[in-house]
């Protein structure tokens, strides 16, 4: 669509570390990139919170 953007930066320069909005939720259900990675992110957390857990229980025994 002209004249719209569907991935609005913060102000200033883009870098590797500048956070992207996106605006159009559609976008983030056709976007098999972002969905395997929102994936892989949760895995991950899934295993911070199993070595968080385990940390707790040999910190008490």
């Amino acid at each position: 669509m002209a004249g719209r953007a569907f991935m609005m930066p913060q102000t200033g320069a883009i870098t590797q570390d500048t956070m992207l909005d996106i605006s159009h939720e559609s976008l983030m259900r056709v976007w098999q990139r972002l969905i395997d990675w929102v994936e892989e992110e949760y895995d991950h957390v899934e295993i911070y919170l199993q070595l968080t857990k385990a940390a707790q229980q040999y910190q008490e025994n």
